[in-house]
Formats: structure tokens, sequence, C-alpha cells
């Protein structure tokens, strides 16, 4: 058992009584980096046990043509056990990551909207990610029409056909 040291005795004095703030400037702490600006566009990703796909697609929307401040990527990882969400934080760790305890499939895309800044929301499947360009056409489309409230992006697959299930 080690030693207890023994208590100091200190001294009771007046209390300091506060003196009248001098007028002249002060001297703040220096600025912190800002956070990150509302983006325009919030990218909705949800996954399950599909973590290369994921990062793929992740590294696909860096390259979309919108500025790294003009996007935010946020992943619903439905209960993944292949590290899926661990492998998000450790190589994007600027992307907002909402961890579920069970598998709620596609749906669970709607937990993430309540977290969405941008002002346009794109969801995409853990293997779809826009081509260079097509956000930025999407956008124009919302500005030319105010009414507008929903878009869908063509889905080209590998061998070049496209996929129509991906309409209303």
């Amino acid at each position: 058992i080690g030693e207890v040291a023994p208590a100091v005795e200190a001294e009771v004095t007046e209390p300091v009584k506060p003196q009248a703030a001098t007028p002249g400037p002060v001297t703040l702490p220096p600025l912190q980096q800002p956070l990150k600006p509302r983006p325009l566009v919030t990218f909705i990703i949800s996954t399950f046990n599909r973590r290369d796909v994921l990062m793929e697609t992740v590294d696909h929307i860096g390259r979309c043509g919108l500025k790294e401040d003009e996007h935010e990527v946020i992943v619903v990882d439905n209960a993944s056990t292949d590290g899926t969400s661990q492998a998000v934080r450790e190589k994007y760790p600027m992307i907002h990551l909402l961890q579920q305890g069970f598998n709620a499939g596609p749906v669970s895309k709607n937990v993430a909207i309540r977290s969405a800044r941008g002002r346009y929301v794109v969801f995409l499947d853990d293997d779809s990610y826009p081509m260079p360009g097509s956000v930025h056409r999407m956008m124009k489309h919302f500005e030319a029409e105010p009414r507008l409230g929903a878009a869908v992006f063509n889905i080209t697959l590998p061998d070049g056909t496209r996929e129509c299930s991906a309409y209303p």
C-alpha cells in the first residue's frame, strides 16, 4: 500500500474583489477551423456486408464532379459483420456513419434523411454511383423547374445496357 501524503495547511485570506474592466482591445483565442459549410448535395447509401463494394462507390462519389465542400455522404450500415463500419471510419472519417442494430434493407435510408443537410438528397445503392457531371445536370433541372420534387438517374450496367428498375 502506498504512502498517504500529509495534509497541506493553507492560510485563509480575504476573497479577492473583482476589479473594474479596463477599456481596450480584447484578445481572443485564434479561430478554429470552421465547420464544413452546408453542402448542396447529400448522398445517402445503405449497405449490409458489402464493404469492398461500398468503398468503391464512395471513391466514385468523390469523382462525380462536385467539390468536397459541395457534398456530404451518409452511410447507413445495416448491422454488417464484415468490417464495413470500421473500414468507413478509417478511410473516410468525415462520412456520417449511422449503424443499425439490424438489417432494415434499403428502407434504412429513411433513417438518414433526418441527418441530411444538403439542399438536394441523392439516394444510392451501395453498388451505384453518379457519373461525372450527372449531379450538376440534375441540379440544373431542379433550378429550372421549381415544382420538380424528384428525379431518377439513368442506370447504365457494365455491359452498356440500361436498367429500368430504378424508375418509379
